[in-house]
């Protein structure tokens, strides 16, 4: 076998490796179907949310709307009404998937573990965090009450003239 098969080979039963091993299909059919829902979005912000505002706000229509800086040949557009449309999809895009996961943990995942943003390290975390604070709560004590031994034991032993 030459060289150029045996790295062909090795190239090829690597990246299926990293396909499996990394869950990157997993990850791919998510950035479709995630491209899917963010372009329903903008159809609904684009169709919906702004013919609304535009009758609230007098027919405005805001993806429309630009700032032109400069003269002549030295002009700059701003499609400052394109990015306020672009916020508004993304706050409803983010509001919708905050409602998605809502959802699910509320619904489906009875188990605390089972939830999506669930971290066993922050858990540890937290119990490393609870410990800590016992103890220094204990130590704290401890040293209150050899203080106050301290005290009582030198008034007891003081000498007064």
């Amino acid at each position: 076998m030459s060289n150029d098969n045996k790295n062909t080979s090795s190239i090829s039963s690597g990246f299926r490796r990293f396909l499996l091993r990394d869950n990157v299909i997993g990850m791919a059919i998510g950035l479709v179907v995630g491209s899917a829902f963010s372009n329903i979005i903008r159809s609904f912000v684009d169709n919906l949310i702004n013919p609304f505002l535009s009758i609230i706000l007098n027919h405005v229509n805001f993806s429309q709307k630009v700032l032109q800086v400069g003269e002549g040949q030295n002009i700059i557009t701003v499609k400052w009404g394109q990015f306020l449309s672009d916020i508004i999809n993304f706050l409803i895009l983010a509001f919708i998937v905050y409602l998605i996961i809502w959802w699910l943990n509320k619904t489906l995942a009875k188990d605390p573990k089972e939830r999506f943003g669930y971290s066993a390290e922050l858990d540890e975390l937290k119990e490393i965090r609870k410990i800590m604070a016992y103890q220094t709560l204990q130590q704290d004590k401890d040293r209150k009450e050899r203080e106050e031994q301290n005290y009582d034991h030198n008034e007891n032993t003081s000498y007064r003239h």
